[in-house]
């Protein structure tokens, strides 16, 4: 830990203020009040987060490192929910839009993928407002409470969204409401993996003829998804088909798909 006489920034110093700005970090650590609460405790976090580094770098026995892992996991969680309280109002706000930017992923220097990601968790866990100002409360609230207290990660918040959305739009609120605590209540005790089992349990439960998924629910979940051309032109594709799309396109494919042979190839011998 360096230390410079004169107004230099100090290696502490730099590294907290590459999170919150020199600015706040300063006012914070001289006790300066003219800051937001939000930037005070980010300060405070990036100051942390310096001590942590340096604590954690001599070697540790193996019950302190079951309890550091432990605790910088359910610290890793609680930073997700309130990702997703900060998402929630950034995207009421369009800040993306006032910086010049279209999506968060610009003004983060994140990759699409996990911008959309967040944005999703942030959509089921984080705060909602109402058109006319009143703050709502989140569309899972068992989630985003799980997710707040950091018994749950930002995969086990998707897993849930995933599986109350395949929910037939038939089923009772009250029946979806309960089934979206009871999952975030095995969220909280077991792996992702793990949930996603007890997901298609549930699902079966709920729908065991599978007699109650209409034509409204596949209009909801259909969707074709076409990635973008690499170096080679070649493009991915994936998505969701409903069953009359499916069954036309096993009919198209029947007849243009089938293996042929080349016009240059010879002749296949059939064997005698």
């Amino acid at each position: 830990m360096l230390h410079c006489e004169g107004g230099f920034v100090t290696d502490d110093r730099r590294r907290a203020s590459r999170i919150v700005g020199l600015r706040t970090y300063d006012l914070v650590m001289v006790g300066g009040w003219s800051v937001t609460s939000a930037e005070r405790e980010l300060a405070l976090l990036a100051a942390g987060m310096e001590e942590l580094l340096a604590a954690t770098a001599a070697p540790l026995e193996t019950p302190q490192l079951l309890f550091a892992l432990r605790a910088l996991e359910v610290a890793r969680r609680k930073v997700s929910a309130v990702d997703h309280q900060v998402l929630s109002q950034a995207a009421e706000q369009g800040v993306p839009v006032q910086l010049g930017h279209r999506t968060l992923h610009h003004v983060l220097r994140i990759s699409e993928r996990d911008a959309r990601a967040w944005i999703r968790a942030a959509g089921v866990s984080g705060s909602r407002r109402a058109l006319t100002g009143p703050l709502l409360s989140p569309i899972q609230p068992c989630t985003a409470a799980a997710a707040h207290d950091g018994l749950i990660g930002v995969e086990h918040t998707r897993i849930i969204g995933q599986i109350l959305g395949k929910i037939p739009a038939a089923v009772p609120a009250e029946v979806v409401a309960h089934a979206e605590k009871s999952l975030a209540g095995y969220a909280a005790t077991m792996s992702p993996e793990a949930l996603v089992t007890v997901g298609h349990r549930l699902l079966a439960h709920l729908n065991p003829d599978g007699n109650l998924t209409d034509a409204a629910d596949r209009a909801r979940r259909r969707g074709l998804n076409l990635g973008r051309q690499g170096v080679n032109l070649m493009s991915g594709i994936s998505g969701t088909l409903t069953p009359s799309c499916r069954a036309k396109l096993d009919a198209l494919f029947a007849k243009l798909a089938a293996p042929a042979r080349a016009p240059s190839m010879p002749p296949i011998r059939t064997p005698t």
